[in-house]
């Protein structure tokens, strides 16, 4: 019976991960070009007042993606409300694929690719500074909608049959969280088998 259940648990897992990478696309902000999010102990974070990177990577579905509209926003004040200036963009080095950038990453961006994407690209890798005293900035520098879109404000791709379709927020880039804001607790199958 044990054995029965393990194998229903494996193959839903299975069969889950890949229905949830097929008809759905994903937009995030990293740290790296590796776009990893489980780097213990604080997952996708940097702190620091030096210098430091912030790639936005976008996953379409299997539609493809030609183009995208987003907006990116700045960590806020203690009361939650203005948002902190001093960070600023350094360089911003935009995918050499891009053919019609058009807006401001703080106020809206729309991108267009010359070929359909089908798999992880990266839109920009920005080179990021906090300029605030000795102190760094906590909180984090998250991916909106675009509020220049019609009819709404909407985070979304044009995928590779010219359809609009939502962009799926991954993760922000959190800038010196005080504890892990993943959540994640590793584990391996041992563990898991030992369970049933």
């Amino acid at each position: 019976m044990k054995k029965a259940i393990l194998l229903a648990v494996a193959v839903l897992f299975v069969a889950g991960s890949a229905i949830a990478a097929g008809p759905i696309s994903y937009i995030g902000l990293f740290k790296d070009i590796n776009h990893n999010m489980t780097t213990p102990p604080l997952g996708n974070s940097v702190c620091t007042t030096a210098s430091f990177y912030c790639w936005i990577w976008c996953l379409p579905s299997d539609r493809g993606m030609y183009g995208a509209d987003f907006c990116l926003t700045k960590p806020t004040s203690a009361e939650g409300e203005i948002p902190v200036i001093d960070i600023i963009v350094q360089i911003a080095t935009i995918n050499p694929g891009i053919t019609a950038p058009l807006g401001d990453l703080w106020s809206g961006m729309s991108v267009t690719f010359s070929t359909c994407q089908m798999d992880w690209i990266w839109l920009y890798n920005l080179r990021m500074r906090d300029y605030s005293d000795e102190t760094p900035v906590h909180g984090m520098i998250e991916v909106v909608p675009h509020p220049g879109t019609e009819p709404l404000p909407a985070l979304q791709l044009v995928n590779c049959n010219m359809d609009l379709e939502p962009f799926v927020y991954l993760t922000p880039l959190y800038l010196c969280p005080t504890e892990s804001p993943l959540g994640v607790q590793e584990t391996n199958w041992g563990a898991i088998k030992s369970l049933f």
